[in-house]
């Protein structure tokens, strides 16, 4: 599994992956010694349900879509692997094997074959459904944090590929600037790719760079039920790549500083939960701003 998709665009325009429960069950049965209770998910480009067990274990099923790159899907499934082998405490899915002992299995569809995969489920709530505080966005940093230093030591061959999602290719995404019909954003988007061009892009290049999560986003953060600032869970390692380090930092804080009052504040507790757990240099704080 070395052959990588260099186009980041063909998961824009290849479908979904679209499965009845019945031929998902038979694959479950079959390669994984699963069987229960089969609930569709909400995904962007894959096809993902929640399994209950008849024992009442829960697993997430990802098909996955057939423009993936099966070496990304690897790098994917090998990443939380070695995240559950060195941090095993760690709030994330662990991936559940085969009966074989695989960590991907393939399923012929109508769109073209498909690699399949189990994780666990995790419990909580999405972050975006609660309020933003000091406190949620200490426990956010420190997780993501934690993470980082489980993946640091972590490489496979797909770990460059093409992603639309990633700053570092960010030349790949300016072209679609002119799309937004509404011209202040088209304006803001624009003036954005270009700062990045003109000097950033140089400066991430000269950071330490490693494997990261690269989407700690609301929707993929969760916190524990009655326990509004206690992150329980970071879910969809679907756009992690190799990538400057403080990429990841960077994405969370996007989001977390988005309707406070202080949003400087905001990123301040963010920095410093992290940099408590996984120590930042110099350059890669000066450069988070932009």
């Amino acid at each position: 599994m070395t052959t990588i998709d260099n186009d980041p665009f063909t998961l824009m325009t290849v479908p979904a992956p679209s499965v009845d429960e019945a031929a998902v069950q038979a694959l479950l049965d079959a390669q994984f010694g699963l069987c229960g209770t089969l609930k569709p998910l909400v995904s962007e480009r894959d096809q993902n349900f929640a399994l209950t067990t008849h024992d009442d274990a829960r697993f997430v099923v990802k098909i996955s879509n057939s423009g993936e790159s099966p070496a990304v899907l690897d790098f994917q499934a090998r990443a939380l692997a070695h995240v559950a082998r060195v941090a095993p405490g760690l709030p994330v899915p662990h991936i559940h094997p085969t009966t074989q002992g695989d960590l991907l299995t393939s399923l012929s569809t109508p769109g073209g074959d498909c690699l399949v995969r189990v994780v666990t489920w995790l419990d909580g709530v999405p972050v975006d459904d609660v309020p933003k505080s000091r406190g949620l966005r200490t426990s956010m940093a420190t997780t993501l944090a934690e993470l980082g230093r489980a993946l640091r030591g972590f490489f496979h061959p797909a770990a460059r590929h093409a992603l639309l999602w990633d700053v570092n290719q960010a030349a790949a995404a300016a072209a679609l600037a002119r799309h937004i019909s509404d011209a202040p954003a088209r304006a803001a988007a624009e003036t954005a790719f270009e700062r990045h061009a003109r000097g950033n892009q140089a400066r991430l290049a000269q950071l330490r760079a490693q494997v990261i999560h690269n989407d700690c986003n609301p929707d993929n953060a969760l916190v524990a039920a009655g326990n509004p600032e206690s992150i329980s869970g970071i879910i969809d390692f679907g756009d992690m790549v190799y990538a400057p380090l403080i990429n990841d930092l960077a994405v969370a804080a996007a989001y977390q500083v988005v309707g406070v009052d202080d949003p400087l504040g905001a990123s301040c507790d963010l920095v410093g939960a992290y940099h408590a757990v996984y120590p930042l240099e110099d350059d890669e704080i000066d450069v988070l701003f932009e």
